[in-house]
């Protein structure tokens, strides 16, 4: 209760509702520029079987490398004379190649699409030979699995 002359006023607190709108106002802001509407469309071969997921990406990188158990594919094209089962350092090396051949700073993003039953040190071995080309960004592509 506060004094006022000789009369005295009950006085309740008050929600002021300005800085929880502040607030909102700058978390509507911050969706609205980093939503991305576009949906990522990738063609594959039959050859793959992908494993699955239900995180979605929002771009496409442009790079994109398909690995199966027999074959390596960068946008598409076959590196002829590469299997990824039995690649020796040779092999890994050409494929390190390829990729900083192609790699732009500004853009070092990659997609890998591998095939679900190729082993961990086939996955590892491109991810390393990526990285060692420049590539910071890499992502895996999986089919996408509805959640229930």
């Amino acid at each position: 209760m506060k004094k006022l002359s000789n009369f005295y006023v009950e006085s309740k607190p008050m929600l002021v509702p300005v800085s929880f709108l502040d607030v909102m106002t700058v978390l509507l802001l911050y969706l609205v520029v980093t939503f991305s509407p576009d949906e990522a469309k990738v063609e594959l071969t039959n050859e793959i079987q992908m494993p699955k997921s239900n995180v979605a990406l929002s771009h496409l990188p442009d790079l994109r490398i398909q690995i199966t158990t027999d074959k390596l594919r960068v946008n598409g094209e076959e590196v002829r004379g590469f299997n990824p089962l039995s690649a020796g350092d040779e092999e890994w090396k050409k494929y390190a190649e390829i990729l900083k051949a192609r790699f732009n700073p500004e853009k070092a993003h990659l997609l890998i699409m591998a095939d679900k039953n190729l082993t961990f040190q086939t996955l590892d071995l491109a991810f390393a030979h990526a990285t060692s080309a420049g590539y910071s960004d890499i992502y895996l592509l999986t089919e996408w699995e509805e959640t229930k």
